[in-house]
């Protein structure tokens, strides 16, 4: 039975795609229109991108027109404006699988959605139209759209939605584990902790952590984007030990992210927080020294400071407490009230945000602390963001470049398309940024607090250890105490035969970040 099914799926498939191509042949195209896909075929995009636009608008042949529709979209894609494209694909696509260029115009959306990093406006497109007739794709395109249309339907919360579509991406595609990454987090969510670090092992053991080896029991070859997704998936790990309080577990994948790789800062930060947990705050005090190194301290990483200053007052060295609490004011106690204005004036318009966070150079004044916007700038949501708009000002520029598009229909088409297709980003893009800062601005004012808690008990604490220290000295009647003898601090445990033992001399070395280990005094009176 099986070897009848699939001999059937085959059959079907080789015949859609035949009848596809039936389709286009049977069309009854003038001889003109066939002169323009002559041009076409040898490469010369601009002319036929020009004549096939002339041909959309006026020709009356339905035939024509439909041929039209595809080449002009597909032309304006060779030369490289992906988003005027988009225009005659999702024109085809809304008309339905009875269009001769159906499933060719589907391919170009996906193939400009890759292009122009689109992970929004596409997607909702297929999401909309998606019919049965997408199984005819190449598989490779198919699975492609089935992850984007996954995606976002995991951003709007659809979550059964978003499972089905991850769940028929083929195992040897690209996309696969990167749909299997957003399983795993959907159960985290819904706190469903075991399942979860089910999906994240069995993408951290089908992963090999070197570019160029294959993923196990496919022909699929490790890049850099798959290889993020493995260290994601022991990000995920490290998260989910940490919440179920297996904190040696926890630590052991934080350690797991090479050094420097994108998701590094943060295992040190969170690790960090790990080993304050396993009660290693020698490690947990390394991890802090290592976050405010120079190179690193711009970075944003407010409770890296309160990790520090808790360490401090657990082992009752409120004076470094203070200090660091200090530092943390200093930096970070103003920037609520910064941000107020900002966030809470209702007349500034998305594009507002837009021009304030992306125009102005990094080296410009804002209204926002610079902190604040790098921080923000890194964020891969906004750089797709970033990178869909530029590309779209590239292509402006380039269409203005081409002699024969000049004060044409398609001239005029191009650049009115461009400009929609902008402000319409631009507006996403600025609403996007306004909510992140609102949830900054939130996230600092609970940092505040967390650090004026730990203020009030620092010095609660001391003042109680000054009580006591006159205590015994009355209890003593004048007598001359001896001075306290203090221990001689051990040297850091070295885990490592490959690793030395050099003490911090104020100087930071790249070779050693990362590596920082403490040795704190317990001042605390047992």
């Amino acid at each position: 039975m099986r070897k009848i099914s699939l001999f059937v799926i085959l059959f079907l498939l080789l015949s859609s795609v035949l009848y596809a191509q039936k389709k286009e042949e049977e069309l009854k195209l003038s001889a003109s229109v066939k002169k323009i896909i002559d041009e076409y075929n040898s490469g010369n995009y601009i002319s036929a991108a020009y004549k096939f636009f002339d041909v959309y608008e006026n020709d009356t042949n339905q035939a024509n027109q439909l041929a039209a529709e595809y080449f002009v979209g597909s032309s304006l894609a060779k030369i490289g404006l992906y988003g005027p494209s988009v225009y005659f694909f999702a024109s085809i696509l809304k008309t339905g699988a009875n269009h001769p260029f159906y499933l060719k115009a589907i391919e170009g959306l996906a193939d400009a959605a890759q292009k122009l990093k689109d992970d929004l406006v596409i997607p909702e497109l297929l999401l909309r139209y998606y019919s049965p007739e997408f199984q005819k794709l190449p598989p490779e395109t198919l699975n492609h759209i089935n992850y984007l249309i996954g995606e976002l339907s995991f951003r709007k919360g659809r979550v059964a939605e978003a499972e089905k579509f991850f769940d028929v991406i083929g195992k040897d595609s690209r996309y696969f584990y990167k749909g299997l990454y957003i399983k795993a987090i959907l159960r985290v969510r819904s706190q469903k902790i075991e399942e979860a670090n089910e999906i994240f092992s069995e993408i951290f053991n089908a992963i090999p952590f070197k570019e160029g080896k294959l993923v196990k029991d496919t022909k699929l070859v490790v890049d850099k984007d798959i290889l993020q997704v493995r260290n994601l998936a022991i990000m995920g790990l490290a998260r989910n030990y940490y919440e179920l309080g297996m904190y040696q577990e926890s630590a052991k994948y934080y350690e797991m992210i090479e050094r420097f790789d994108t998701e590094w800062l943060d295992a040190v930060f969170e690790g960090g927080w790990t080993y304050y947990q396993l009660k290693d705050y020698g490690k947990a005090i390394g991890a802090t020294h290592t976050l405010l190194a120079p190179g690193y301290r711009e970075q944003f990483f407010p409770e890296t400071y309160i990790l520090r200053a808790t360490v401090y007052f657990e082992n009752c060295l409120y004076d470094e407490a203070k200090d660091t609490l200090e530092e943390f004011y200093k930096r970070y106690k103003d920037m609520p009230d910064k941000l107020k204005p900002v966030i809470s004036d209702s007349s500034k318009s998305p594009e507002y945000y837009f021009d304030m966070m992306i125009s102005a150079s990094i080296s410009e004044k804002t209204d926002i602390p610079q902190e604040l916007r790098k921080y923000l700038l890194k964020n891969p949501r906004l750089q797709k963001f970033i990178y869909f708009i530029l590309e779209l000002d590239k292509e402006n520029d380039m269409a203005g470049k081409i002699g024969s598009f000049k004060d044409s229909r398609i001239g005029n088409f191009i650049k009115g398309n461009i400009r929609q297709q902008r402000e319409l980003l631009v507006k996403i893009v600025g609403k996007w940024i306004q909510i992140r800062l609102i949830d900054l601005h939130d996230s600092l004012i609970d940092f505040l607090n967390q650090a004026q808690l730990i203020d009030f008990e620092t010095v609660n604490a001391q003042r109680k250890q000054l009580q006591s220290t006159g205590e015994q000295q009355e209890a003593k009647q004048g007598a001359a105490a001896a001075p306290a003898k203090k221990s001689k601090l051990k040297r850091p445990q070295i885990d490592s035969d490959k690793v030395d033992f050099w003490d911090f001399d104020e100087e930071y070395w790249k070779d050693e970040l990362g590596y920082y280990f403490y040795t704190l005094r317990n001042e605390c009176k047992k």
